[in-house]
């Protein structure tokens, strides 16, 4: 076979390939657990900038379960 009569059977080939794809992966987020998983992982991020008076002065008055609670 010359250089001209292996494309049309590379091509081919190359199609027949992508046919068959492998199965549906799923999105980062569905791998990460989904809402469920993402609300824990907020929730602790929102408790722990909330408890953290170097990156969060509360103003007196205000409480960190008030913080927490709003979100």
């Amino acid at each position: 076979m010359n250089g001209f009569t292996k494309f049309p059977a590379i091509v081919a080939l190359a199609a027949l390939s992508a046919c068959a794809q492998a199965p549906e992966e799923r999105s980062l987020y569905q791998r990460l657990g989904g809402e469920p998983a993402m609300t824990a992982v907020v929730d602790d991020f929102i408790a722990n900038v909330a408890a953290n008076p170097a990156i969060n002065p509360l103003p007196s008055g205000i409480r960190r379960q008030m913080i927490v609670a709003a979100y």
